[in-house]
């Protein structure tokens, strides 16, 4: 394809297509701000802007694949749920990430849902468009793979955990990878806050809420989080990446006599 017919792709957008130039926050699962400058343009210039209230799916298990989706601001919960009513969450995406490659496989369904955690802002870029745009910017489709493989690797950790590591472990596993998306998004903080439920941390690593509960609990006798409503302060990100990581056990505080160990 020519520079002209590249010219023509990147303007023929309408005026209700998403045209914010902004680079959006370069997190892991972010490859469309990872493009080169032309390209990144003429992927913005196609995409169409839609915006999600709480609870509203982008869509849902079942549905026709519906092309490639990018938060520009807001919360994403990615999740399979049972006929029970059982549900198991894989993800939480914010800004700047993208998802919804599957549906450039070709025609099918999506495998999985998503809900709005937060009132959300997206750009929706069809399957169709990716192939037209890809032709004149071939370099999508290596920023595409990058992308696929960054998000494989955080989904078998998360297996990995939800499978083989202690209950601790797999809490602290969870936490981190969320201050670590939060951190990509909008830089390190002293003591992140993670705008995350008990429910949400349960369905996120496969336990009883009960269970993250008395952890959480655990961990705040032990000062290293604040338990609000609907809210984690982290007040020591450190020793959290120390469980994760499998530290040994250890006591907090000169009067403990063991029951706070982690």
């Amino acid at each position: 394809m020519t520079p002209t017919d590249r010219e023509q792709i990147a303007a023929s957008a309408g005026p209700d297509h998403a045209r914010d130039a902004t680079i959006l926050p370069l997190t892991p699962l972010n490859w469309i701000d990872r493009l080169p400058e032309d390209a990144r343009q003429a992927v913005r210039g196609r995409m169409h802007s839609f915006r999600l209230q709480v609870g509203q799916p982008i869509w849902l298990s079942g549905q026709p694949r519906s092309g490639v989706a990018q938060i520009v601001s807001g919360r994403i919960t990615l999740y399979s749920g049972s006929a029970e009513g059982r549900e198991l969450r894989y993800l939480t995406f914010t800004d700047g990430d993208c998802m919804g490659e599957d549906s450039l496989a070709g025609p099918g369904q999506h495998h999985h849902s998503t809900a709005a955690e937060t009132p959300t802002l997206i750009n929706l870029l069809s399957a169709a468009d990716f192939r037209a745009l890809a032709e004149a910017w071939p370099v999508m489709h290596g920023a595409l793979h990058a992308h696929n493989a960054r998000k494989s690797k955080l989904l078998f950790e998360y297996i990995d955990s939800l499978m083989l590591d202690p209950v601790d472990v797999r809490i602290a596993s969870r936490i981190c990878l969320i201050m670590s998306v939060q951190e990509a998004a909008i830089g390190i903080a002293e003591r992140p806050v993670l705008y995350i439920s008990h429910s949400g941390l349960a369905d996120m690593t496969g336990l009883t809420r009960q269970t993250v509960s008395s952890v959480l609990q655990r961990w705040r006798k032990a000062g290293l989080v604040d338990v609000g409503y609907r809210q984690l302060v982290i007040l020591d990100p450190a020793a959290l990446r120390g469980i994760r990581d499998g530290s040994p056990m250890r006591s907090f505080g000169p009067d403990s006599d063991g029951s706070d160990r982690l």
